[in-house]
């Protein structure tokens, strides 16, 4: 009985054991984390472009639109065309936004989209959504 006692024989996979449950919620919290950080980054680099693109291309003012006019249909199309993240947004475009610019006459000029989704947070053990919000303006 005492040579069982004293056996160290399975301690390393006990400990193993132990460890396991944090190294994964480690490593699956980063891979959660990076994908948060590049649908942010996604978010806020499609704005900008919806907000160019509304005032100066042509092929978002024609993106579903036969007149070329500008609206948040087109505008709100051709930023979903453009969108790679996660988690499906919905964009918004504005014309009266406040643009404000440093020595504008008009306070209100510039075109700008507002994008907003929510992002889905899953860790296996540990559930949210978390707000997303992306804001750009171009003159």
């Amino acid at each position: 009985m005492r040579r069982f006692t004293r056996s160290e024989e399975g301690a390393s996979a006990a400990e193993f054991a132990l460890i396991l449950p944090v190294f994964l919620l480690f490593v699956f919290g980063l891979i959660e984390f990076g994908m948060l950080l590049f649908t942010t980054n996604q978010l806020h680099w499609t704005a900008e472009q919806a907000a160019r693109c509304s005032s100066v291309s042509m092929s978002c003012k024609l993106n579903g639109n036969a007149t070329g006019a500008v609206t948040n249909t087109t505008v709100g199309n051709y930023a979903k065309s453009v969108y790679k993240g996660l988690a499906g947004p919905t964009f918004t475009y504005d014309t009266n936004g406040g643009c404000s610019r440093t020595g504008a006459s008009n306070t209100n000029s510039g075109h700008r989209v507002t994008a907003s989704a929510n992002f889905k947070l899953n860790l296996g053990v540990y559930y949210r959504s978390i707000p997303l919000t992306a804001d750009a303006c171009f003159p």
